[in-house]
Formats: structure tokens, sequence, C-alpha cells
């Protein structure tokens, strides 16, 4: 985490270096001077209010977060990605007919491929098993 912030600061300075350049070389140094003590102060003002209020179990949650949703969608991708995941749930929808979260998550994958009559009737069918009459 300390290398994370670390790099961020760097990749800061630096960026306040490169918008500080017109300044000095327009020989306006009393305004580059100005401008980089205002973004320096900012800069540190935000760290200070960051270290005073951070959340580091959430920070770290939604790095786990991160990591775990690449990890599943590495898995999507091995079984097939949208294509494997329509076949599954088609074979499913033929056993389980009257699932409409399946049905739902049927119309959804649809979607992705832009098959927008199938979604539909997946949609409508979820629709009609969740409100019958």
């Amino acid at each position: 985490m300390l290398l994370l912030f670390s790099l961020q600061a760097l990749m800061a300075g630096v960026a306040l270096l490169l918008l500080a350049t017109p300044f000095v070389r327009s020989q306006q140094t009393l305004l580059a001077k100005n401008y980089v003590l205002i973004a320096l102060a900012t800069l540190l003002l935000s760290g200070l209010i960051y270290g005073l209020l951070r959340d580091g179990p959430g920070l770290n949650a939604w790095f786990a977060g991160g990591k775990e949703h690449y990890q599943l969608l590495e898995t999507f991708n091995k079984l097939g990605g949208v294509d494997g995941a329509i076949m599954t749930l088609q074979k499913y929808l033929m056993a389980h007919p009257h699932d409409p979260k399946a049905w739902n998550i049927l119309g959804k994958l649809y979607l992705t491929r832009q098959d927008e009559a199938n979604a539909k009737l997946a949609f409508d069918q979820a629709q009609s098993l969740q409100h019958p009459g």
C-alpha cells in the first residue's frame, strides 16, 4: 500500500512540475512559485485529510473485491464466456423451465450478444413466471 501511495505522490509531483514549466519559461517566476506552492499545499492538505479519515479496512475490501472480480471473470471466460453461459443456462432451463431468475439471466446474456429477439423472449418468460396471470 505504501508503494502505491509513493507512486501516486511521485506522479503528482511530476505533473506539477510539468504544469509549472510554461510559467517558468515565460519569466513569470512569481506566478510559477505561487502555483507550485498552492498545488503542493493542496496535495499535502488532501493527504493529511485522507490520513485522518481513511478507511483502511474498506480500502482493503475494495482491493480484494477487485481481485475476486478478476478471478471470477477469468473463470467465466475459461468456461466459454457468454456463449458457454448461454448454453449452460439453456440446458438448465430444459430441466427447470419455471425458474424466472434463470430466464432473466439468459435475457441479459442475450443482450450482451445484441440478440434482442431472444433477449425479449427470455425476459417475457421471466416476467410471466414472476407474475402469472
